[in-house]
């Protein structure tokens, strides 16, 4: 996709206006020399982004000041003091450092870390190692046990010496920096003078190196695979903050041997961050999907809180549009199985991992969201007693939930002046991908919920999958989202209106669970809004314009989903002057078994015990059948024990209103009306509360 370099909402006019104020107040802090803590005051900032300093990494770098306290990075020992104080009172900080002790004993045992020759297996050592640094490092600082620092020290020492970190996948290289740079601080009295002066080369040859390029300066010589100027989806993806994330941690540690250097990090973050942060606008949503979420806002956050922490100001960027508005997201995108809404690329993230992840910790912490705070108490606390197990298991010792020491930092105070159930049930979230969440009712693992998904194609790890939806009823999934396939298959990147990627089962709009005409594909640069949404008692509703979505297919095109009396769900598609070319098809993929009725107008679907219930209401000439939903290509995932419940209405060049009602065995209620989409805002008002 085309990305732009600018700044959004008008940020390149703050920014510089902040940049200025916060590099005026920052050269004072470093002529007085030491900050409120004692501490080196932060760098000052002088250098524009192209007007770099020329690197020499064979020349070593300026002997350590020994005027900054240890440790410095978001924790020091004040922080520490206050973290072993909480322990004795609040059994919830008591239970999450018994975690992170029992974690550093697997940890002291475990064999040190290797380099690899595959870049994904490295990238695998870069997140193995914050893991084991931070929780070896954390549990020393709070327990004062020496072993753990002895253990964190050798792996420090060991990973440092590697030949380099991997800029050939420049993620590795951000990862790495962030443990080698917490290492550093958070181990520094128990570091050798030789030790530190090591460390500090292998930062600046083996990460801060690649920054001025990356900023774009084209003269430096040393070059990554990662630019946060460049027209490509990793300078806005989640790969944006990963990589500003360890540039940023590398210069803060840096910053008295190289200020310049530093000070064009510090710049560069500060002017590219943004262009990730323009995409939880307005709402919170993230496009790419849950599991990116959770992996590029740990990094956001982590630069927030660096910039804070260490330089005094985040320079308004955790100010701007979306960014207080997205833990919210970790409170809707769970169904009450507490398996997320997976749409674009990733698993099948759950609630207990995601929605108690530290950063979620930070952004209640920095806006002060007290009603958000049991919810993630409680989720934490289960997070706490669930063992590593599937793909995290897998994982080398350390990789897996590798920040969960931050949340050390963060841990809210439990809060009894909320519930966890005070939210609204039905909400609709605007941004590049607009999400729609219609609940039955909150802490309820039976309920019945509906998200759909509509906005834009068009982002990095998205799907074609506009008016989507997946369905949950009774303590069962019943409409499923897939995920990515491997990430291996040829051409899986190649995401160009006529791209390969597109041709893959996974990644199209046929095996998500929305309607085209026959096996047409849908346009890779479409937009499906939002233009109507309700929260009312006895319904609740969204319509997603989907006219963009397949060009020509009709003059116009919507999707209407509805809850009608907490009860049950109605999909309603409704197509005007459609060409007549193909049929309408509508699908849900399912692991269900199904079985048809005579005459193909409903279905019964079975599965775990409990029943659904799907009528085609109407127009009498659409039946349901049975598809499979495995792949021809036999190199992509094979989706065993799924099918397609289908339902097609033959071509016709007549206006289209296919209605398809979802009951669950459990509902007691169920309609055979059926109101034309135009009139449900009559009916029911709209669009009062989208937001």
């Amino acid at each position: 996709m085309q990305v732009s370099s600018r700044l959004p909402l008008g940020l390149q006019s703050i920014s510089n206006a902040l940049f200025l104020c916060c590099s005026i107040a920052l050269c004072c802090l470093l002529i007085i020399g030491c900050d409120r803590h004692g501490e080196s005051a932060p760098l000052a900032l002088e250098k524009s982004v192209n007007e770099t300093p020329t690197i020499k990494p064979e020349s070593p770098i300026s002997a350590e000041v020994n005027d900054r306290a240890h440790p410095s990075l978001l924790l020091t020992d004040s922080r520490v003091a206050e973290i072993r104080a909480r322990g004795e009172i609040d059994p919830l900080m008591a239970k999450l450092l018994n975690k992170l002790r029992e974690d550093a004993e697997v940890y002291y045992h475990a064999d040190l870390l290797e380099y690899q020759d595959s870049n994904s297996k490295q990238l695998m050592v870069s997140r193995a190692a914050i893991g084991r640094i931070l929780t070896l490092g954390l549990i020393y600082q709070v327990d004062g046990e020496e072993r753990y620092a002895r253990r964190a020290k050798e792996e420090l020492m060991n990973v440092a010496s590697f030949p380099d970190w991997k800029p050939s996948q420049f993620l590795s290289v951000a990862e790495m920096s962030v443990a080698v740079a917490f290492g550093y601080d958070w181990l520094y009295n128990e570091l050798s003078a030789q030790e530190r002066a090591e460390l500090r080369q292998a930062l600046l040859d083996k990460a801060l190196v690649y920054g001025p390029a990356a900023y774009g300066d084209i003269s430096q010589r040393k070059v990554a695979n990662w630019s946060a100027v460049a027209d490509r989806d990793t300078a806005i993806n989640n790969w944006n903050p990963v990589c500003n994330g360890g540039l940023l941690a590398a210069a803060l540690v840096l910053q008295e041997q190289t200020p310049e250097l530093s000070a064009v990090v510090y710049k560069g973050v500060t002017e590219t961050l943004p262009r990730t942060l323009e995409y939880y606008g307005p709402d919170g949503v993230w496009p790419e999907s849950p599991t990116y979420w959770g992996y590029g806002t740990s990094y956001v956050v982590l630069c927030l809180a660096l910039m804070q922490d260490q330089l005094g100001s985040d320079n308004g960027l955790s100010a701007l549009p979306g960014i207080a508005e997205t833990a919210d997201y970790t409170r809707y995108i769970f169904g009450p199985t507490g398996v997320a809404f997976t749409y674009g690329d990733g698993g099948p993230a759950r609630d207990v991992i995601l929605g108690s992840s530290p950063s979620v910790a930070w952004l209640i912490q920095h806006f002060d969201q007290s009603s958000s705070v049991p919810l993630f108490r409680k989720r934490l606390s289960r997070f706490l007693d669930t063992k590593l197990s599937g793909y995290f298991a897998s994982l080398t010792p350390g990789a897996a939930h590798r920040f969960t020491p931050l949340a050390t930092l963060w841990l809210p105070e439990a809060s009894e002046a909320y519930s966890d159930d005070s939210s609204p049930l039905n909400i609709h979230h605007d941004g590049f991908s607009e999400l729609v969440f219609l609940r039955s009712r909150w802490n309820d693992p039976n309920g019945l919920w509906l998200a759909m998904k509509a906005g834009q194609n068009g982002f990095a790890h998205s799907h074609l999958d506009l008016g989507s939806f997946v369905l949950e009823a009774d303590g069962v999934r019943w409409g499923e989202d897939l995920g990515s396939d491997s990430y291996g298959l040829k051409g899986y990147w190649d995401s160009k209106p006529d791209g390969m990627r597109w041709s893959y089962y996974r990644m199209n709009n046929l095996s998500h669970n929305t309607i085209g005409p026959g096996q047409t594909l849908q346009s890779v640069t479409a937009t499906a809004p939002v233009i109507d949404f309700k929260s009312a008692p006895e319904m609740a509703y969204a319509v997603v314009d989907m006219t963009e979505v397949y060009p020509d297919a009709a003059e116009r095109m919507r999707r209407g989903v509805a809850m009608l009396d907490n009860a049950y769900i109605l999909i309603q598609d409704e197509w005007t002057a459609p060409s007549g070319h193909q049929p309408t098809v509508w699908r849900m993929m399912t692991r269900a078994a199904v079985a048809l009725s005579a005459d193909g107008r409903s279905a019964t679907l079975t599965l775990q015990g409990k029943e659904l219930m799907a009528r085609i209401l109407k127009p009498e000439t659409a039946q349901f059948s049975i598809e499979s939903a495995t792949p021809s290509n036999p190199k992509e995932k094979q989706n065993n024990g799924l099918r397609v419940l289908t339902a097609t209405v033959p071509p016709t060049t007549e206006d289209v209103q296919l209605a398809i009602v979802l009951i669950p065995g459990s509902s007691k209620s169920e309609s055979t009306q059926v109101t034309a989409l135009d009139l449900w805002a009559d009916a029911f008002g709209g669009m009062d509360n989208a937001n």
